[in-house]
């Protein structure tokens, strides 16, 4: 049986590690899938993981970017036309798990902006990937996040992955963030992940009837 507490228990590994373990116990993942760890920087492990399960993807190997006198860095990843960019710089490619930063074009000035930095590849990761890949469950953002993660927190036992809270149990993960952490969201974030084929009678209560419909 899949390990229940892979993400947010830190004895478990580094991010990085966990991260991979995650989808591989829950998305049932052959043993030859390329998400076996590595000893490459956290920039070259994004692109396994990133091309090995955003479903459809079309992303270009790492690209050179460089906004106006910034520092050098490389395109992890992009969305639309380049409307958001995810760069890692080029003199931190290297490191374990290196931070990534978030830019947004500005439209009035055809040019790309930072909106804020990630602490580390393995949290934009989580992230990007807890956005797009899960086939059942519900996102919600503002207040509502807010109150529905306030009534999780008293029925649940909270956990930690990097700028995540988590929430993991039988067959569900419950991932919030206060702001954006892969994406430029000002907004609070709930994502509620369960199987196709949960038992919604296992669930805290709070998310019973909103699965339910």
């Amino acid at each position: 049986m899949p390990n229940e507490h892979i993400l947010a228990d830190e004895a478990a590994g580094d991010r990085w590690s966990r991260l991979c373990r995650y989808f591989s116990e829950r998305y049932a993942l052959s043993p030859d899938h390329p998400l076996a760890e590595s000893s490459a920087g956290g920039a070259q492990k994004w692109l396994s993981l990133g091309r090995s399960l955003v479903e459809g993807s079309k992303q270009a190997p790492l690209r050179e970017f460089r906004p106006g006198q910034s520092p050098k860095g490389l395109v992890l990843q992009e969305q639309a036309e380049g409307d958001i960019q995810w760069v890692v710089r080029m003199s931190e490619m290297m490191q374990p798990d290196p931070p990534v930063r978030v830019f947004i074009s500005d439209d009035d000035d055809d040019r790309m902006v930072l909106t804020h930095t990630v602490s580390c590849v393995s949290a934009f990761a989580a992230s990007y990937l807890f956005a797009y890949h899960w086939v059942r469950g519900f996102t919600t953002f503002g207040e509502q996040a807010s109150d529905i993660w306030k009534r999780l927190a008293e029925e649940c036992v909270v956990g930690s992955f990097a700028e995540l809270k988590l929430i993991e149990g039988p067959g569900l993960t419950v991932v919030y963030e206060e702001t954006g952490v892969a994406f430029p969201e000002t907004r609070p974030t709930i994502r509620v992940i369960v199987p196709r084929d949960a038992d919604l009678a296992q669930l805290p209560p709070t998310l019973r009837e909103k699965l339910a419909k």
